[in-house]
């Protein structure tokens, strides 16, 4: 899956979601039209919103390590993470926020990394 940046033969338990991501478009469009489309909407900053929603969720919600990947102060990331919160209209306190929210950034990815494949010709 070459589309989330995993060249070679993959195994199941290493693709987890993704496998689900790949080919769930009407789901995964979905998710990210409510979720992450209104984060988006605020050019530069949405993106680093998306960046550090994506941090925050593979650092277990661990605002510390987040900041740490980011290489920005703990306080930023709270405050990025507030604001995906209010725009996105998710809480991140239930298991189904987080698990939408997770499967919208990695469609998120696909689809990115897919239109850069695709423009590169690759």
């Amino acid at each position: 899956m070459i589309e989330f940046g995993r060249a070679g033969p993959q195994t199941l338990e290493n693709l987890s979601l993704r496998v689900a991501v790949a080919s769930e478009h009407g789901v995964g469009d979905h998710l990210v039209d409510r979720i992450l489309a209104p984060l988006l909407a605020q050019g530069e900053f949405g993106q680093e919103l998306v960046s550090s929603l994506d941090a925050f969720l593979a650092a277990g919600m661990n605002t510390a390590a987040a900041a740490k990947v980011l290489v920005i102060h703990p306080n930023t990331v709270r405050y990025r993470i507030n604001q995906a919160k209010h725009l996105s209209g998710r809480k991140l306190e239930s298991a189904q926020d987080i698990s939408e929210v997770g499967w919208a950034l990695r469609r998120h990815e696909w689809k990115s990394r897919a239109r850069r494949l695709r423009d590169s010709g690759g």
